[in-house]
């Protein structure tokens, strides 16, 4: 991790990682020292009817079918169901009195965050305040009641990244973008990889060429010229055209796009405009240009 980011860097440096994540890296010509370590004793393979049976399911159904897209959700949100913080949020309606933070820390001890405190709108109750504070939740039964497992969690993600590293690391020369489970390759994987079943690739487009800016930002022009452009976390209109611009160094666009966003003062949504930058980024790796031109990336490099 760097900046609380996971990256594939090169270097020296600590922290705390799978085994299976490390066996894996010592393949590839790292050199790992162990210094401290967790051993968990159980192993059971105890989701495999679970996902199978939401997986069957799912392929029932088209994409964009309700079914197809509750199946989906319940398969992607398990790991991260186990891997919940045991720092519980609570939030509690309280009086002046109540609302003095002395007043919490007397009544449950030191381990009460307070993180944020709202007056409540309403004549009768002017004097009152909703609070929502955080508890840690570390006792085993406290634990048990919330159903948190972390190694499920560690595992899983470990394992996903153990799978993309192979193809990444197998077609490094072909490979021009890859995120969480997807590639993007100038050459085809073998017949047996590609398909419906679980685990296999599915081939979702085939492109003349593509820029690709940051993680889940990307333009593609397709046979056809047809143009498929992805930007996370803005729905705002952009063209090929400009993605193509966005590749000179330090330039950006500022789209305008609409946020929902929470009022819990009044209990209302407010629709508000806001600006998203679009640009080259480098928190996963770092940009390389020519003529002020981006033309690659290379790894980020750590010194511990």
């Amino acid at each position: 991790m760097k900046d609380n980011k996971t990256v594939a860097p090169v270097g020296s440096w600590s922290g705390w990682y799978c085994s299976e994540e490390l066996k894996l890296a010592l393949t590839y010509g790292y050199s790992i020292k162990v210094y401290k370590a967790y051993h968990w004793y159980d192993k059971a393979n105890i989701f495999k009817g679970y996902v199978d049976t939401l997986y069957n399911n799912r392929v029932k159904y088209p994409k964009g079918n309700a079914k197809n897209m509750i199946s989906k959700l319940l398969m992607n949100s398990l790991y991260g169901r186990f891997g919940m913080s045991p720092i519980l949020e609570n939030h509690k309606i309280v009086n002046s009195e109540e609302s003095n933070l002395e007043f919490w820390i007397e009544h449950f001890g030191s381990s009460l965050i307070v993180t944020d405190q709202i007056e409540v709108v309403g004549k009768e109750q002017a004097h009152n305040s909703m609070l929502t504070f955080k508890r840690n939740s570390e006792e085993k039964k406290s634990r048990s009641l919330i159903n948190i497992n972390t190694p499920l969690a560690i595992f899983t993600t470990a394992y996903a990244r153990m799978f993309m590293a192979k193809y990444k690391i197998d077609y490094k020369d072909n490979l021009y973008y890859s995120d969480t489970d997807s590639l993007v390759l100038d050459c085809p994987l073998p017949e047996e990889l590609v398909g419906t079943g679980l685990g296999q690739f599915k081939l979702e487009y085939k492109a003349k060429e593509g820029i690709f800016l940051a993680p889940k930002v990307y333009a593609l022009k397709l046979e056809g010229d047809t143009d498929i452009i992805k930007i996370k976390g803005s729905k705002a209109k952009i063209s090929y055209s400009q993605f193509t611009e966005l590749l000179h160094k330090d330039s950006s666009y500022k789209l305008n796009q609409d946020k929902w966003m929470k009022d819990r003062t009044s209990s209302n949504i407010h629709i508000l405009n806001t600006n998203y930058t679009v640009g080259i980024t480098e928190g996963k790796r770092i940009s390389i240009y020519n003529n002020n031109i981006a033309m690659d990336t290379m790894p980020i490099v750590i010194k511990d």
